[in-house]
């Protein structure tokens, strides 16, 4: 019979169990308790790094094909990683997260937001590591994934929700740099700006405006007067934003290459968060 104390001692062994999952991954190692996963694991690597090369070996047009098949084959194997609920560094669940992101930005039949994302919070959560090729942790990775295909959604006149928004909630407990926080204000604002909301959109453009830094302007001064006016016209006082963390040095860690002028939030070009082929990441600039 299950008792409160043993229910305690469950957890507390589970818990256990989870931490050192994660230390392991850390230090690049599969855990002890999973050693007999091991084997099967690097068998999966190998004949991933053969799908890498042969990724980079393919003409540009007809790699989100590919990407597509690779993903298709290594799912069941990634779902039954998930499904057992247990922890250890898993390359093919990142790199399915990685080509899913690849094919939402491709607009390739195959991408599936609901699925990307699943296995995007999945491997935050566990400290899945990205590949050394890629110039950002994970966190940022999916941040800078998401924000670009919702800015994707929006030109083509679709919702980026549930997603994005799941997303913009996670921020304030993932470690990510002020410019993916600033970008993120800029594009909900811009969302409560297309419907008049202009209280709500005056307080992102403003915390967009907080984070700022040199590198990384927010650059909304024009939409800020804009939802200032209105709500001027309406009577309403203006909000007040206090900034948060003042006394931290803003983080200019590497992400998306962004060359949006101001307050043009949907023009980035560059490398696309999911545009890197799955072979390699170039530094981004500004």
């Amino acid at each position: 019979m299950s008792t409160p104390y043993r229910r305690h001692q469950e957890r507390v062994r589970q818990q256990q169990q989870a931490e050192a999952a994660r230390a392991a991954i850390a230090e690049k190692r599969a855990p002890e308790p999973l050693a007999d996963v091991a084997a099967t694991m690097a068998a999966i690597d190998v004949n991933l790094d053969a799908d890498l090369a042969r990724i980079s070996n393919t003409p540009q047009p007809a790699r989100a094909a590919l990407k597509a098949d690779l993903l298709k084959g290594y799912m069941p194997s990634v779902r039954k990683y998930l499904d057992a609920d247990e922890v250890y560094a898993n390359q093919a669940l990142v790199m399915c997260m990685i080509w899913g992101f690849d094919l939402l930005e491709e607009q390739h039949p195959a991408g599936d937001i609901v699925a990307t994302m699943e296995l995007a919070t999945a491997a935050v959560e566990q400290g899945q590591k990205m590949p050394q090729r890629f110039n950002r942790d994970l966190p940022t990775f999916v941040a800078d994934a998401v924000r670009l295909w919702a800015e994707q959604q929006i030109k083509l006149g679709h919702s980026p929700e549930p997603a994005f928004s799941q997303v913009f909630a996670k921020l304030e407990h993932w470690p990510v740099p002020k410019p993916v926080l600033m970008k993120y204000h800029k594009v909900a604002a811009n969302i409560a700006l297309d419907a008049s909301d202009w209280e709500r959109a005056y307080t992102l453009l403003l915390k967009a405006d907080l984070l700022s830094t040199p590198k990384h302007p927010a650059k909304v001064s024009t939409k800020l007067a804009l939802a200032k006016k209105e709500l001027e016209k309406q009577g309403k006082a203006l909000p007040s934003v206090q900034r948060q963390g003042a006394d931290t040095p803003a983080q200019d860690a590497p992400e998306m290459k962004d060359q949006s002028t101001d307050d043009s939030d949907m023009d980035e070009k560059g490398n696309a968060a999911s545009g890197t082929d799955a072979t390699t990441e170039q530094p981004a600039t500004e």
